[in-house]
């Protein structure tokens, strides 16, 4: 019985030690981006919008430059193939960077993809606007 006792104490210690230490970092990032194909290379003309990151109820605003949303790779590509890229390139990053403190193999990661637009027109110089919007929760399991 002490046994027992002693073995549901040492769980209550690290269920609380646990929810403690659990927190929940939250970014949402509402980007546009405006850009232009030219026959042999891409340029990025503009980028605009939101990003910001919620962790514990702090909010820190994201320096757009740094999130690297490139430009399409052709005028042929799809919006959610553009997005999709975008985030498999840079999610991890942005976890790593601003979710600290949250073990990699302990986390819990949701995406919630709102939007994902790419309008490109023009033949030889093709102006193209990508959005973005989306929202992103990290949390320690």
């Amino acid at each position: 019985m002490k046994c027992l006792i002693r073995l549901l104490t040492l769980v209550g210690i690290f269920a609380l030690w646990g929810n403690v230490r659990a927190y929940e970092v939250n970014f949402e990032l509402d980007l546009k981006q405006e850009s232009t194909i030219y026959a042999d290379k891409i340029t990025i003309d503009g980028l605009s919008g939101s990003a910001i990151v919620r962790i514990n109820g702090e909010t820190i605003n994201l320096n757009l430059a740094e999130l690297n949303l490139a430009a399409p790779s052709s005028k042929d590509q799809d919006a959610e193939e553009w997005a999709l890229d975008w985030i498999g390139e840079n999610i991890q990053e942005l976890i790593e960077v601003y979710a600290r403190g949250i073990d990699p193999d302990l986390a819990v990661t949701e995406i919630d993809l709102k939007k994902h637009k790419l309008r490109c027109r023009g033949k030889t110089e093709a102006k193209c606007v990508g959005e973005i919007k989306l929202s992103l929760s990290v949390t320690r399991s």
